[in-house]
């Protein structure tokens, strides 16, 4: 009967994460297929690309994105090359999610496991509900942005730590394990290090005595070193190696490769721009909808609420201290040390995401742990007889005032990804020459075909870096037939850089797909006197 005890209690893990994986594949075939913009920018064509070796036979045709690590959309390009059905892909693109969301659980048990019987239950229901339902993070599950990814590598780290927190804190196995895990989310997607650097940080300002925080921060720091150098070292290898610059084509104000312009690209045009803006950041966001950290719209009470509870347990700490001339409460919720860390490890994090990326979905482990830091200062602040009805109502305001992003998906189809492409003439090379996500249909073309981006997000005939001056002579010296690529047909779109170049377009036709972006323009092109000659 033990022996039977001890594979049911085994087994009641797998089975949760079974079941929260089940959950998210589910949630992810009822929000509709993928159809987002990156996808059909460059998470088909990178992975694609790095299959059958395009690189230096193809110049930047995804754009500022052709320089992405390709690794973790290696699954998705396997089973879309198996012809796998749509829902299965888009079950099998949310397993990150589940993975996520059942670490994030097994984190709210345990840092409510204080809370009076009477009250757990409801505390416990409410921080994973409004923890798994931010607007932002529901609409990224099945997408092929990855953002789940990084979750699904942050919520167990974090689990390491909190559930020896309030102990003799974490095991050197444990400090590395939850390093390594954090380390090699961020190599395989960069917007991770953010994670990094709130565990650290987390783990540096956590209730242990300071030699053990240091011990700490060393052992996780050693972990995510090696789990970043294993996960993204051969791809910054290659790109220093290729462009001499690790991060190509970022921060390049700092490392000034010759092939692009020595500029950051760095995503902190999005967000606040004053001091003032930043601290009443949380409530800009219940009107400011696009275009402020996110493209599309979306509405999420979370921050705002956060904040002001925060803000309201901090005045009346500091009033119990200064007016009544008394410490502060024991914490009768759960562990302090847990606590202290979880509280750390979010503002650290938040605040490395505002300096460095200021895109809102990079955010999805904080969306999560912004659920129980909710329901934590309600159970600090609420009359006890009160909490019910105070749970109930944060759950409903944030649920009634949320705003979806729809991130462009659709219905689902026969096929993932459907592509009608008409007769493309052997040895081509193909031109990008509008600023659209259009690089998914280019698996589509003859084996044969090249691809270059002559109009990007960050390139064009303007330019005098070498990538342009590499792209100018492979026009140049091309001998076969040459193709424009554009969105929307029938625009001329790029005629001005296609004349820079001595070229016009001849002959039209349309590329039409089941995605978003459809049909393409593709014109054959002929050469005629440069308009800068």
């Amino acid at each position: 009967m033990r022996v039977v005890d001890g594979v049911r209690a085994a087994a009641r893990p797998l089975l949760g994460l079974a079941v929260s994986i089940a959950l998210a594949g589910v949630a992810s075939i009822a929000l509709r297929q993928d159809s987002n913009w990156d996808l059909q920018n460059y998470h088909l064509y990178n992975v694609w690309a790095f299959v059958h070796g395009r690189y230096g036979i193809d110049w930047a045709p995804a754009q500022l994105q052709s320089f992405h690590s390709p690794f973790l959309d290696l699954p998705f390009y396997a089973l879309l090359t198996l012809g796998t059905p749509p829902r299965i892909i888009s079950f099998a693109l949310a397993i990150p999610t589940g993975i996520a969301w059942y670490f994030f659980a097994r984190i709210v048990v345990h840092l409510l496991a204080g809370v009076p019987d009477s009250r757990k239950l409801p505390a416990i229901t409410t921080a994973i509900a409004i923890g798994i339902t931010a607007p932002m993070s529901v609409s990224l599950i099945g997408l092929t942005m990855n953002d789940w990814y990084t979750a699904a590598f942050v919520m167990p780290a974090v689990w390491l730590v909190v559930r020896r927190a309030d102990c003799d804190g974490p095991k050197r196995g444990e400090l590395l394990a939850a390093g390594a895990l954090v380390g090699a989310g961020a190599g395989l997607k960069l917007t991770g290090t953010i994670y990094g650097v709130g565990l650290i940080g987390g783990l540096l300002l956590c209730a242990l005595a300071w030699r053990a925080r240091l011990r700490a921060a060393l052992l996780a720091g050693l972990g995510m070193a090696a789990a970043f150098a294993a996960t993204a070292g051969a791809w910054m290898w290659l790109m220093f190696e290729r462009y001499g610059n690790p991060f190509f084509p970022y921060f390049n104000d700092v490392f000034r490769s010759p092939w692009s312009d020595s500029v950051s690209f760095a995503a902190t045009r999005f967000g606040p721009s004053s001091a003032l803006e930043w601290l009443a950041f949380p409530f800009v966001l219940l009107w400011k909808l696009e275009g402020y950290v996110s493209e599309p719209e979306f509405r999420d009470a979370r921050p705002a609420l956060l904040y002001a509870l925060a803000l309201v347990a901090l005045v009346l700490a500091l009033r119990r201290r200064l007016i009544a001339k008394r410490p502060a409460e024991a914490n009768a919720i759960g562990a302090s040390a847990a606590w202290r860390f979880v509280g750390a490890f979010f503002v650290v994090s938040l605040l490395a995401w505002a300096v460095v990326y200021r895109v809102y979905r990079y955010l999805v482990p904080l969306e999560m742990l912004g659920g129980v830091l909710i329901v934590y200062f309600v159970l600090r602040l609420a009359p006890a007889r009160r909490m019910g009805v105070a749970l109930a109502a944060v759950l409903l305001l944030v649920v009634v005032t949320a705003k979806f992003p729809t991130w462009w998906r659709q219905k689902f189809g026969e096929h993932f990804l459907a592509v009608q492409m008409p007769k493309v003439k052997p040895d081509a090379l193909v031109l990008l020459v509008s600023a659209d996500p259009m690089s998914y249909v280019l698996p589509s073309f003859p084996s044969d075909a090249r691809f270059a981006g002559l109009v990007s997000n960050f390139n064009d005939p303007d330019r005098r870096n070498l990538l342009q001056q590499s792209i100018a002579a492979v026009i140049r010296e091309h001998r076969g037939p040459l193709y424009a690529l554009a969105v929307p047909p029938g625009r001329d779109a790029g005629r001005d850089a296609l004349a820079k170049m001595g070229l016009a377009r001849d002959r039209c036709l349309e590329i039409r797909t089941n995605l978003r972006v459809s049909p393409l323009e593709l014109c054959e092109l002929r050469r005629v006197r440069r308009a800068d000659s």
